[in-house]
């Protein structure tokens, strides 16, 4: 009898060890706000392409358009719950060269050319800084009662995006009220969020950098190589 005892928790042991892993978390349990770089695509944008099982597998980069056909980007924003049980809206800003509003679509550094909502609503600073103009903001949400998002990370949107020089895309604090923060499906929100639980992404010749808060502390600057190739520049947060 003892014997068969053994055995049997043997077995179950093994069984633990090889069962899937919960889902994956942050690295500090705290929600994220972060940047997913992916191609442009026309297939499931919203869901299969910009899905992350894991927020700590983001890509955080991209190349430079060398010609008419790019390459050109989703960059999708993602809110990763960590060890919050789940989300049902976020707040940021975002800002990209230098934080001009009049550069969304100039030819230089990051362009943006839309913005395709993949919540359920969202209410977008007005006027000059116009998401998703640089020095915007957003305030989005997905219905908790239906769109409760329960998994590693929700898809908010995703920007369609070319870089034609070096350049990043941050993410700030709404200018509205200077808070960036995500929001449970009771309606209750967490602590608001640091600037170091918001993510970059790099655009380079290198398909290098960004910063991923799945990962790590985002609040430092991170260096980049400058526009015009001669130097190297820090581009702090705002």
């Amino acid at each position: 009898m003892a014997r068969h005892l053994s055995i049997a928790l043997s077995v179950l042991f093994t069984l633990v060890l090889l069962a899937p892993s919960a889902s994956a978390v942050t690295f500090d349990n705290k929600p994220k706000l972060l940047l997913h770089v992916r191609g442009a695509t026309t297939k499931a944008a919203c869901t299969t392409a910009g899905f992350l099982a894991n927020c700590q597998t983001a890509t955080t980069a991209g190349t430079l358009v060398t010609s008419v056909s790019g390459p050109f980007y989703f960059v999708y924003l993602l809110a990763a719950r960590g060890a919050v049980t789940d989300l049902a809206g976020l707040q940021c800003g975002i800002t990209y060269q230098g934080g001009q509003p009049g550069d969304l679509s100039d030819g230089v550094g990051i362009d943006v050319f839309g913005w395709s909502l993949c919540a359920t609503l969202e209410f977008a600073t007005p006027g000059p800084n116009a998401w998703p103009r640089p020095g915007g903001g957003n305030l989005i949400t997905w219905d908790p009662g239906t769109r409760c998002q329960t998994g590693d990370s929700g898809v908010a949107g995703y920007f369609y995006v070319g870089a034609y020089s070096t350049d990043q895309m941050i993410l700030t604090r709404r200018p509205a009220d200077n808070k960036a923060a995500v929001a449970r499906c009771d309606a209750t929100e967490p602590p608001a969020l640091a600037l170091g639980d918001l993510g970059t992404a790099s655009f380079n010749s290198n398909t290098s950098g960004g910063c991923n808060p799945c990962l790590i502390n985002c609040s430092a600057p991170v260096p980049v190589e400058s526009a015009t190739w001669s130097s190297v520049k820090l581009l702090s947060r705002p």
